[in-house]
C-alpha cells in the first residue's frame, strides 16, 4: 500500500514537471490570456456599440442634409419655370458636388408616372432612378445599388413632380473605417502590454507554489490521503495549502472508518445468505450474489420447509451501497418469520409489502419473487415486479413463468396472484435481478433479457455451478469489465 501511494506521489510531481515545460498549459499563459480576452470582449463590445452609434448619427446626419438639400432644390423649381433654365441650374449645382466632394451624389427630378423629368448629370443609369422614384414624396429611405449602401430623401414639388436627392454611404463607411483600424491599432498594443505584465506577475508570484499544491492536491485524488502541502510561498496559498491538509487528514480517517465499517458491513450481509448444502429434496442449488459495492441491494435466500418443501426469495431494493443492504435485511427477517406461520406465498408477499411499505416511505421500493419447489417437481411463485423467473426445459426448451404484481413499497394495499408449473427430471429453474442483463457494450448496445436467455440454454449441458460461472464470465465479457454498475444475482434450482 505505502509503495503504491509513492508511486502515485512521483508519478503527480512528473506530471506537474511537465507542465512547467509547456507554456501554453500553465496559469499564468491561461490567466494572462482571459484578462486578455476579457479587456478584448469588453473592448470589443464598446467598440462595435460606438461604432454603431458613430454610423446611425452619421447617417441621420446625412439623411436631414439631403431631405433639406431636396426641399432647397424645389424651392428653386419654384422660381425657375423654364425647364431649359431649371435643367442648367442642376447641371450647375450637381458639377459643384463633384465625386471627390460628394461621390455618389444623384438627383432626380419625377413626374407623376415616375419618369425622370431632369436628371443632375450622366452618372446616374436606370436602376439607380428606379431605385430613387421608389421613395415617397416627403419621407427618407434607403436601397442597394451596385454593391453599395444609399439613402435618399424625396420632396413634393407640386404639379405633379417630386425631386429625390440620394448619396452612396461609402464615405461615411470609409471614414468609420479608418478610426476603427486605429482604435483597434491601439487597443492590440494595450492587449499585449496587460499580457505582458500579467504573466510576468503570476509567473513570480504563483507558478512554483501552485505546482506544489497541485502535485499535492492530485496525491489525494488518488486516495493518497497522507499526503501533505508545504513551501507553497504567499500567505493565501499557504492558507489554502493549510487547508488542502486538513482535508487530506479528515480524508484519512473517513477513509479508515469507512474501510472498517465496510468491511463489517460485507461481513454482516454474507452472513445473511443461506448456508444450504448444494442438494435439498431432490433438488441442487447454486447461486451467485455481486454486489456492486461492497455491500448490495440485492440478496437471495434459501427456506426449507417442514413439509419437505423449498422457498427460493430473491429481493432487489432499489440503489445499492448500506441503505439498500439494510432494506434487505429486513425483507429476509420479515420472510424467515412470515414464512413459518403461513402456507400462502401470497400472504406472505403481502407482509413483505406492507412491512417494506412502514419504512420506504422516503422513495425506496424492492422487487421481490418467491418460489415454492416441492418434491413431486410441482412449484408455485409469486412475483412482485421482478424479472420472471425463468425455466431450461432438459428438451432445450425456454420459458418464463410471467405475472405478478406492483414491487414492493408502492402501495400499502395491493393484491398479489400465485402461479403454478412444474419441473421434470433436468429441468433448472432460474431467478435472477436485472443488474445481470442490464450492461452494454461499447456502443452502447444492452446485453438484454434474450441474450440472457441464449447463454442459459447454451450452457444447460454443464453442472449447475459450472453453469452460473459461465453466464456471469459471458455476460462480463460482453461488458468489456469486470465490475457491474448495479448488483448481480443470480440463483438455480436445478431437479435431479
Amino acid at each position: 500500500m505505502v509503495d503504491t501511494e509513492e508511486k502515485l506521489g512521483t508519478r503527480a510531481e512528473e506530471s506537474a514537471e511537465s507542465a512547467r515545460l509547456r507554456w501554453w498549459n500553465t496559469l499564468s499563459f491561461r490567466v494572462g490570456l482571459l484578462v486578455n480576452l476579457t479587456v478584448v470582449i469588453v473592448l470589443g463590445v464598446s467598440e462595435t456599440l460606438q461604432y454603431q452609434s458613430e454610423r446611425h448619427a452619421h447617417v441621420l446626419a446625412l439623411v436631414d442634409r439631403l431631405a433639406e438639400e431636396s426641399r432647397v432644390l424645389v424651392a428653386t423649381r419654384a422660381y425657375l419655370h423654364s425647364d431649359e433654365t431649371y435643367g442648367h441650374f442642376l447641371d450647375d449645382y450637381c458639377s459643384q458636388m463633384g465625386p471627390a466632394a460628394s461621390p455618389g451624389h444623384h438627383i432626380a427630378v419625377f413626374d407623376g408616372e415616375e419618369n425622370v423629368v431632369f436628371r443632375a448629370h450622366s452618372r446616374a443609369n436606370p436602376a439607380l432612378e428606379r431605385a430613387m422614384a421608389a421613395i415617397a414624396p416627403g419621407t427618407t429611405g434607403r436601397f442597394d445599388h451596385d454593391g453599395a449602401r444609399y439613402v435618399g430623401a424625396t420632396t413634393d414639388a407640386g404639379g405633379g413632380e417630386r425631386i429625390t436627392v440620394a448619396q452612396s454611404l461609402r464615405p461615411v463607411e470609409a471614414f468609420l473605417a479608418r478610426q476603427r483600424s486605429a482604435t483597434i491599432l491601439s487597443t492590440s498594443l494595450l492587449l499585449v502590454l496587460i499580457f505582458i505584465v500579467t504573466t510576468i506577475g503570476l509567473v513570480v508570484w504563483l507558478s512554483a507554489p501552485l505546482h506544489r499544491l497541485v502535485s499535492g492536491v492530485a496525491a489525494i485524488r488518488h486516495r493518497c490521503f497522507e499526503t501533505r502541502v508545504r513551501g507553497v510561498g504567499m500567505s493565501e496559498l499557504g492558507l489554502l495549502a493549510q487547508g488542502v491538509n486538513n482535508m487530506a487528514r479528515s480524508l484519512e480517517d473517513v477513509e479508515n472508518r469507512r474501510r472498517a465499517e465496510m468491511n463489517e458491513a460485507r461481513d454482516i450481509q454474507q452472513g445473511l445468505l443461506p448456508t444450504h448444502a448444494d442438494v435439498i429434496d431432490g433438488y441442487e442449488l447454486a447461486a451467485t450474489f455481486l454486489p456492486a459495492e461492497s455491500v448490495g441491494g440485492d440478496l437471495y435466500d434459501v427456506v426449507e420447509g417442514a413439509d419437505g418443501s423449498v422457498v427460493l426469495a430473491v429481493f432487489d431494493v432499489s440503489g445499492h451501497g448500506v441503505s439498500a443492504a439494510l432494506c434487505t435485511a429486513l425483507l429476509r427477517n420479515v420472510l424467515r418469520r412470515e414464512i413459518d406461520d403461513r402456507s400462502s406465498l401470497t400472504d406472505v408477499m403481502d407482509e413483505l409489502n406492507k412491512a417494506f411499505f412502514d419504512i420506504g416511505q422516503s422513495g425506496y421500493f424492492a422487487t421481490c419473487v418467491l418460489v415454492r419447489l416441492l418434491t413431486s417437481g410441482d412449484l408455485e411463485y409469486v412475483n412482485a415486479g421482478h424479472e420472471p423467473v425463468a425455466v431450461v426445459r432438459r428438451s432445450g426448451d425456454f420459458q418464463t413463468l410471467e405475472g405478478g404484481g406492483l414491487p414492493l413499497g408502492v402501495e400499502r394495499d395491493t393484491q398479489f396472484d400465485a402461479g403454478t408449473a412444474h419441473l421434470e427430471k433436468g429441468d433448472r429453474l432460474f431467478v435472477y435481478t436485472d443488474g445481470l442483463h442490464e450492461v452494454f457494450d461499447d456502443h452502447g448496445v444492452i446485453f438484454g433479457r434474450q441474450r440472457l436467455a441464449h447463454a442459459l440454454v447454451d450452457s444447460a449441458s454443464v453442472p449447475v455451478r459450472d453453469q452460473l460461472h459461465a453466464v456471469i464470465d459471458q455476460v462480463r465479457s460482453y461488458n468489456g469489465h469486470d465490475g457491474f454498475d448495479d448488483d448481480v444475482t443470480l440463483l438455480c434450482a436445478s431437479r435431479r
